[in-house]
C-alpha cells in the first residue's frame, strides 16, 4: 500500500548509565500489518566503532563521556541519522505545506539543527481520497521550549498544544471533519529547541459495522462480506431474540464454515454463547444448544493476518411441546376449579335469600352483583303480575 519508503529514521534519543540509544530503523515497505502492531523495535547502545547489529558507524564523531551535554550528542546523532537516512530529500522542511500524499515526512525548519524565532507555519494534509478518514501524525522528534499551557513555542493540532521535550514520542490521531487537516507551529523571540520531525500518515475509513439481531425462527448467519472472504480486524457481535417463549433450543446446520484454527480458537473465531469455533466444519453438520434466556449473544473476530472463506449457518429455534403441554394442562385444570368456585358463590346467595325471607330483607353477606340480579328478578316478577289478564291462574 505504502511507497517504498524508510520508515521510523528514529523514535527518540534516550541517555541511560551514560550511553546514548538509538533506535533500530526498518529499511522497506511498510504494511497493514505494520502499521497496526508496529514494528519489533530494540534500543541498542552505541558503545563505538562499528556496531555489526546497527550496521552503522558511531554517528557522531569521537568518544564521550557523562560529562558530554544531550543537546550536544542529540544534535550530532539527530544530524548523522538525517543525512544518511534521508539522502533521496523525503523530509519537507518547507514553513508552508499543502500535501495530498498518503504518508508525507515533515521536519521543522533547519532540522537538526534548532528551528529560528518568531516562526508561523501551517502543514496541511488534504483528503486523498473518501477512502481514508483519518490522519495519524507520529512525532519521532518533539523537542520544543517548554512553558505553561504551551503559550511560547508550539505545535497546535486539532485543537490541542504540544510542546517540551517528549523523548518516548508522541502520536495523535486527528479524524477528516471536510477535506483536510492543519497542523500549526509558532515559535516566540527566544529559547530554542531541536525542534520536530513527524510522520502523517492518512488511514483508511474502518469498514461498516457488521453488528446484527435476529428475532425470526428461522434465519442465516454470515460472516462479514460473505460469500467472498472476511477481513482482517473485524469485530461483529450478534443478539439472536427467543421469537416465542416456548423457544428452549437453538439448532444451527452448518452450509460452510472455514475459519483460520489455531488450538485455543484465539486468531479467528466465531464464539455463540461463550463456545467458540474454528479451523474447518463439515458442510451438513448441525450444533444444538440450549436456549434459556430471552437472548443469545454470539461474536465473531479476525485478527490481523490470514482469512479464509468464512460461515453461513441456517439457524432455526426450536420450541419444546413438553413445556407447552404442561401449560395448557395447567390451564385445562383451573377451569373445574372456577366452576366449583361459581357453584359455591350460587349456593351462598341462596341461602342468604332463604335465612332472610321471613324479614324481606337482603343478606348483608349477598354481594352487590347478586342484589342486583335478585333486583331485576323481582322487577321482572311484577311486571308479569301487572300484565297478567283477568282470570289468569298459575
Amino acid at each position: 500500500m505504502f511507497r517504498h519508503v524508510l520508515w521510523l529514521a528514529f523514535l527518540s534519543l534516550t541517555w541511560s548509565e551514560g550511553y546514548p540509544y538509538v533506535i533500530n530503523a526498518t529499511d522497506g515497505p511498510t504494511t497493514d500489518i505494520d502499521r497496526s502492531n508496529g514494528s519489533n523495535v530494540v534500543l541498542m547502545p552505541l558503545l563505538g566503532g562499528t556496531d555489526p547489529a546497527v550496521n552503522s558507524t558511531l554517528p557522531f564523531e569521537g568518544m564521550t563521556d557523562n560529562a558530554t551535554t544531550m543537546p550536544t550528542l542529540e544534535s550530532q546523532l539527530a544530524n548523522k541519522l538525517t543525512t544518511s537516512l534521508y539522502q533521496d530529500d523525503t523530509l519537507i522542511s518547507a514553513c508552508q505545506l499543502t500535501t495530498h500524499s498518503q504518508l508525507t515526512v515533515i521536519k521543522s525548519s533547519s532540522f537538526p539543527n534548532n528551528y529560528g524565532p518568531n516562526l508561523d507555519c501551517q502543514y496541511t494534509v488534504r483528503r486523498n481520497s473518501s477512502a481514508w478518514c483519518s490522519v495519524t501524525f507520529l512525532f519521532n522528534v518533539l523537542d520544543l521550549e517548554e512553558s505553561e499551557e504551551c503559550s511560547k513555542d508550539y505545535i497546535d493540532l486539532a485543537g490541542e498544544r504540544l510542546c517540551g521535550y517528549n523523548p518516548s514520542g508522541v502520536t495523535r490521531i486527528v479524524h477528516f471533519k471536510g477535506s483536510e487537516v492543519t497542523m500549526k507551529f509558532h515559535s516566540d523571540e527566544d529559547v530554542f529547541g531541536l525542534g520536530f520531525l513527524l510522520t502523517a500518515v492518512q488511514q483508511e475509513c474502518p469498514p461498516p459495522s457488521c453488528d446484527d439481531r435476529f428475532t425470526h425462527s428461522q434465519f442465516e448467519l454470515s460472516s462479514p462480506n460473505f460469500p467472498s472472504t472476511y477481513e482482517n480486524r473485524r469485530i461483529c457481535d450478534y443478539v439472536i431474540v427467543k421469537s416465542s417463549r416456548f423457544v428452549c433450543k437453538l439448532r444451527i446446520q452448518v452450509e460452510l464454515f472455514d475459519v483460520e484454527y489455531d488450538d485455543k480458537c484465539e486468531a479467528d473465531f466465531f464464539e455463540l454463547n461463550g463456545e467458540k469455533f474454528c479451523g474447518v466444519m463439515s458442510e451438513g453438520q448441525i450444533v444444538e444448544m440450549d436456549f434459556p434466556n430471552t437472548e443469545m449473544l454470539g461474536r465473531f473476530r479476525s485478527d490481523y493476518a490470514t482469512t479464509r472463506s468464512g460461515f453461513l449457518f441456517e439457524v432455526t429455534q426450536i420450541e419444546c411441546p413438553s413445556e407447552m403441554l404442561s401449560t395448557n394442562q395447567s390451564e385445562v385444570e383451573n377451569i373445574p376449579e372456577a366452576l366449583s368456585t361459581n357453584q359455591s358463590d350460587a349456593e351462598n346467595i341462596s341461602e342468604a335469600l332463604s335465612t332472610n325471607q321471613s324479614d324481606g330483607k337482603i343478606a348483608p353477606n349477598v354481594t352487590e352483583s347478586s342484589q342486583m340480579t335478585l333486583g331485576i328478578k323481582s322487577t321482572q316478577q311484577n311486571f308479569e303480575d301487572e300484565t297478567k289478564p283477568s282470570g289468569y291462574k298459575h
